[in-house]
């Protein structure tokens, strides 16, 4: 009878989330149905019922959770290759979970299961209706120049989609089996990345599962797109910089390696987010307890070890001749040194195009609900998560206080960091003397999001009236009617059957 009185309560309590999530359905069936699906839609509709009821209490848990159900959703939903870059990120994984490593300008050094060629075949097809079901991996190989696509990247941001091929390949399942299971894995060691995130952010730990459960994050994460595992360390990353200014306990030098490792992998998953690295060097020596060695100076080594590996990383990879630049038209008028340049002599003119690019990143990032091959999406969203943004920024004022340079180092490093991406793409992939910027997507800056909602929320005493004004679980539930609008997404583009 008590459990009955409990779950009774628990439901109760809920009538908003209730409302909110039921008005996401209508929503997404008025905007794009051309089709009811019911089965699909009373499965996703009961699995997000129970979600939003039945959740663990401690935070992390329940994120985890979150990740882990609705990414196992995406990652079945999403039709084979649909999520960006994926084709590539999946010859990778299949590459390594072969036990091939490094790559190479050489064909012949290039070969993996011809799997990857089937998958390619139904590009866009629905796993549950894939006719690979029925067939097994193959051992027979063939070569594959795409796979230099993915040079910029070393292995560790495909290890857990290789792993979870590696098993399904070993369990002889289907060649579609395997493939989700290999997104399965990277939807794992996501929520598990971020579980440790939240865990160290303390009371930052709302806006850190707010940042993670990002839909784009989510649908990321169920795919062999390796974004995930760089968007995971990130998140870690600014959980132990928050865990840094709220312990009263002395930093040992455990956490500060830990910090500077997490930044040197990051330069063989998103080069740029090396910058991170600055956060650690900008915390107040009283604050570690670094033993006999001075900290300054092990900041000081971290800087130069970071800037060294970064040197060979770009040096070795730099070295892999990417088929993009032989196989796309237009990148044949891109000449980083002649568009550099161009910048120098008209500073003003290419100026204007690079900050302008810059703030619309930042103040409207609209396509982070853009989904497939930038294709299909609730783009009009963004200004409702603007604005969940800010009132998670107000549920959260003042909750953690930096000192003047902590604070600085976040805004800078997050603006240095959007306009690196602008410039890195003006230079790498947009023709000389474009008044535009080519190939820069705003998922491009998910890793940037983070940075400055911990900014606009730190030290915030206007707001700090406001504080928890929005019950941790609402927020969560909010956050999971978001997700869903990518999950509608795909169903009503993909499942007219």
């Amino acid at each position: 009878m008590q459990i009955v009185q409990l779950v009774f309560n628990k439901i109760r309590n809920q009538y908003f989330s209730y409302a909110l999530f039921t008005f996401v359905f209508i929503l997404m069936y008025t905007v794009y149905a051309q089709s009811m699906p019911w089965k699909i839609l009373l499965v996703l509709f009961t699995v997000g019922v129970v979600l939003l009821t039945f959740k663990p209490k401690k935070l992390e848990y329940a994120t985890a959770l979150i990740i882990i159900v609705t990414g196992v959703m995406s990652a079945y939903l999403s039709p084979n290759n649909d999520i960006p870059d994926e084709p590539v990120h999946y010859q990778r994984s299949l590459f390594l979970s072969e036990g091939d490593m490094n790559l190479s300008n050489d064909k012949n050094q290039l070969l993996e299961s011809e799997d990857y060629d089937k998958i390619d075949k139904e590009f866009r097809v629905p796993l549950m209706i894939s006719q690979l079901v029925g067939i097994e991996p193959s051992e027979k190989e063939i070569p594959n120049e795409r796979l230099t696509v993915t040079n910029a990247y070393y292995i560790f941001g495909y290890l857990p989609q290789a792993i979870g091929l590696k098993i399904g390949n070993s369990l002889d399942i289907s060649v579609i089996l395997s493939y989700f299971l290999g997104r399965v894995f990277n939807v794992f060691v996501y929520a598990l990345l971020v579980f440790f995130a939240i865990r160290f952010a303390g009371k930052m730990g709302q806006v850190i599962a707010v940042a993670s459960l990002i839909p784009m994050n989510v649908y990321l994460a169920g795919s062999y797109n390796q974004d995930a595992f760089s968007l995971g360390v990130i998140l870690l990353l600014l959980g132990l910089f928050c865990h840094f200014y709220q312990t009263e306990k002395k930093i040992g030098l455990g956490k500060v390696l830990l910090f500077i490792v997490l930044s040197a992998l990051l330069i063989t998953l998103k080069l740029p987010f090396l910058l991170l690295l600055g956060l650690l060097i900008f915390v107040p020596n009283e604050k570690f307890d670094s033993g006999p060695v001075p900290i300054w100076l092990i900041k000081g080594l971290a800087i130069l070890f970071v800037a060294l590996l970064a040197v060979f990383w770009m040096r070795t990879y730099s070295q892999i001749i990417n088929v993009n630049f032989n196989d796309v038209e237009f990148l044949k008028d891109v000449n980083p040194k002649e568009q550099l340049l161009s910048i120098l002599s008209q500073p003003v003119v290419y100026g204007k195009v690079l900050v302008g690019e810059t703030l619309m990143r930042v103040l409207n990032p609209a396509n982070i609900h853009l989904y497939g091959w930038l294709a299909y999406g609730p783009t009009f969203l963004i200004s409702y998560t603007l604005l969940f943004f800010f009132l998670v920024i107000m549920n959260n004022a003042n909750k953690i206080r930096f000192n003047i340079f902590g604070r600085l180092s976040l805004l800078l490093i997050g603006l240095a960091l959007t306009m690196g991406i602008v410039l890195a793409m003006y230079l790498s992939w947009t023709p000389v003397g474009s008044q535009t910027v080519l190939g820069i997507q705003d998922r491009y800056v998910l890793g940037i999001i983070p940075l400055f909602l911990i900014f606009l929320t730190a030290n915030t005493k206007f707001f700090e009236k406001f504080q928890d004004f929005l019950s941790e679980e609402l927020v969560l539930n909010i956050s999971i009617c978001f997700i869903y609008t990518m999950l509608l997404s795909t169903v009503f583009t993909y499942y007219n059957f």
